[in-house]
């Protein structure tokens, strides 16, 4: 993803792991907006990641069965009720 060049940003479980909190998780979640996320989907559909469900945004590794969960930049954490903090667009965290 990164040869790509589209703008995304590691979140959730992994993320917390790679700052030393030690947590379990099955997924993996990323942050992207809504022109990235249809990058994402260019390079990863067909390349051993497959849609969860026909409607969903999210994927699954074949070979792994690792899913990947997607966040969208303007979106709300957990229920998605607005609240005062949203996703944040990734190409702002690399700069």
């Amino acid at each position: 993803m990164d040869e790509s060049g589209i703008s995304y940003g590691l979140v959730g479980g992994y993320a917390l792991i790679l700052h030393g909190v030690m947590r379990f998780t099955e997924d993996i979640d990323l942050l992207a907006s809504d022109e990235g996320l249809d990058d994402l989907y260019e390079v990863l559909i067909g390349r051993g990641d497959v849609r969860v469900a026909t409607r969903s945004r999210n994927l699954r590794d074949v070979e792994t069965g690792v899913r990947i969960e997607f966040v969208v930049t303007g979106e709300f954490p957990g229920d998605g009720i607005p609240k005062p903090i949203d996703f944040p667009d990734p190409q702002l965290l690399t700069e």
